[in-house]
C-alpha cells in the first residue's frame, strides 16, 4: 500500500506521550502515529481502509452502535405501551369503583323509598341489571381488551 507524506508538529507533551506509547507497543513512531490518526477518524465515524484492519472494526462497531440504538428504541417503545397500558388499567379500575357506588347507592335509595309494591322492585332490579351491565362494561371488558 502507497502510503503519502503528512507532516505536523507537536508540542513537547504530546511528542513525548507518542514516543512513550511507540515504546510500550514496541512500534515505530510513523506508525503510532498513523494508529492515533486512523483511530481519530474512525471514532469520528470517517471511513479508515486501513491494512491493519482498523476501517473494517470501525465499520463493524458502526453496525453494532445502530443495532444497540435499535434495540433502545425498540425497548422504549415497548415500554411507553406498557406504562399507556397500565395508566387505562387504572382509569378503569376508578370507573369501575365509581359505578359501582353508583348502583349499590341506586339500590339502596330504591330500597328506602316509600314501599309502592311493584314499582320498588322494579326499580330494585332494574337498578341491579344496571349495576351488572356497567360492571361488566367497565370491568371484564377493559380486562379482555387490556391483554
Amino acid at each position: 500500500m502507497a502510503r503519502e507524506l503528512i507532516q505536523t508538529r507537536a508540542d513537547e507533551d504530546t511528542a513525548d506521550a507518542l514516543e512513550e506509547y511507540a515504546d510500550d507497543a514496541d512500534i515505530t513512531r510513523s506508525e503510532a502515529i498513523r494508529r492515533a490518526v486512523r483511530s481519530h477518524l474512525a471514532d469520528k465515524g470517517y471511513p479508515v481502509a486501513a491494512a491493519d484492519g482498523a476501517g473494517q472494526v470501525s465499520s463493524e462497531l458502526q453496525e453494532l452502535r445502530d443495532d444497540v440504538a435499535d434495540v433502545e428504541d425498540t425497548l422504549t417503545e415497548t415500554v411507553d405501551v406498557l406504562e399507556e397500558r397500565r395508566a387505562a388499567r387504572a382509569k378503569l379500575k376508578r370507573n369501575q369503583t365509581v359505578l359501582g357506588a353508583v348502583a349499590l347507592g341506586y339500590i339502596a335509595v330504591t330500597f328506602a323509598l316509600p314501599d309502592v309494591a311493584w314499582l320498588t322492585t322494579a326499580w330494585a332490579v332494574a337498578g341491579v341489571g344496571l349495576a351488572a351491565a356497567f360492571l361488566y362494561q367497565t370491568y371484564w371488558i377493559g380486562v379482555a381488551s387490556d391483554e
